[in-house]
């Protein structure tokens, strides 16, 4: 299942999902249409959902922070 789908069999909205996985809700939104697929955050993502699905609502991971560009 997509993560759409997933967060809204949650009952979930954008802004709930992305906070809990400690995302952009812009960034969110990109994936959900397909236009976005970077490896971290479909993996903070399923980490969040995944917690949800088995019982776990109180899972909050930390900001994503992205690596400083190198000089």
């Amino acid at each position: 299942m997509a993560v759409k789908e997933r967060r809204k069999a949650l009952g979930w909205n954008r802004r709930e999902l992305a906070g809990r996985a400690g995302v952009n809700s812009a960034a969110l939104a990109l994936v959900e249409r397909g236009e976005w697929n970077d490896e971290d955050l479909l993996t903070r993502l399923d980490t969040v959902l995944t917690a949800a699905e088995n019982g776990d609502f109180d899972l909050r991971l930390e900001p994503h922070k992205r690596p400083e560009p190198e000089n």
